[in-house]
């Protein structure tokens, strides 16, 4: 269960990686934000 969602995650992340030439500093800085929220949140709970 936790290595499938660790397995998404970074899923999530390389597709971010992949487009990051698509958006601007402040989309990337935006999704960086929530993930490393998100993370942080689920490791704490």
């Amino acid at each position: 269960m936790i290595f499938s969602f660790c397995a998404e995650k970074f899923s999530d992340l390389s597709h971010l990686l992949h487009n990051i030439i698509h958006l601007s500093y402040t989309d990337f800085l935006t999704h960086t934000t929530f993930f490393v929220i998100a993370g942080v949140a689920f490791f704490l709970r």
